[in-house]
């Protein structure tokens, strides 16, 4: 008797080996990039157990108020001026803000 269900799983396992390097690429070539300018408003930390991650409250031009995650190797003074760069991918619509220069 013909099994069904293998016959399926076996040309689903094999559809994703082949259509998942396509999907890959098409998340990472779908991005788009925003610049947008801003001041520091406020710098905080978290800690876990093995490690500190440092965060800046950064308000934009257009009144939002971003978190953005950065290193400590950077001098960071409330009232900064800031370039942050928008990175939105358009498959999940997922933001994320990095630095791209001090002023």
């Amino acid at each position: 008797m013909f099994q069904y269900r293998k016959f399926i799983e076996r040309i689903g396992i094999v559809g994703i080996l082949i259509l998942s390097p396509f999907v890959i690429y098409y998340m990472s070539a779908s991005k788009s990039q925003k610049v947008y300018h801003g001041t520091v408003v406020k710098f905080w930390a978290r800690t876990t157990d093995t490690r500190i991650i440092r965060y800046l409250n950064v308000r934009l031009d257009d009144n939002r108020t971003v978190t953005i995650s950065y290193q400590p190797a950077s001098g960071v003074l409330v009232g900064r001026e800031v370039a942050v760069k928008e990175i939105t991918t358009k498959f999940f619509g997922y933001k994320i803000y990095k630095i791209s220069r001090w002023y």
